[in-house]
């Protein structure tokens, strides 16, 4: 498989501060990365901005942490919605970037 044809998939999921969701998205990865293996699906790379950013929120204002994912979010092929999003602001600014984009969205 060549590099390009990888499939960056971001994970969003909502945040507010909680350390316990950088370990509930990390599952949630683990647990699409076996479902892509039962399915014989190869080539995507899952991208959390909890994971990669979270300690940044603690170095700058939210709105420019939050850019930083959106940024990356740009250049992603997918977004996948976690659970229990509705109410998160940062969310929310993900899924109108990747409709405004047209990334694939899925909701799990």
């Amino acid at each position: 498989m060549k590099i390009d044809d990888y499939k960056l998939v971001y994970v969003a999921s909502k945040f507010g501060g909680d350390k316990e969701k950088i370990k509930l998205c990390e599952e949630f990865i683990k647990e699409l990365i076996k479902e892509d293996k039962r399915n014989g699906i190869t080539g995507r790379i899952y991208m959390s901005p909890l994971n990669a950013f979270g300690w940044l929120y603690e170095q700058t204002e939210y709105q420019e942490g939050l850019n930083w994912t959106l940024k990356v979010l740009t250049k992603c092929d997918e977004l996948i919605v976690l659970p229990d999003w509705e109410d998160s602001r940062g969310v929310n600014q993900e899924i109108a970037i990747a409709t405004y984009l047209g990334i694939p969205i899925r909701y799990l």
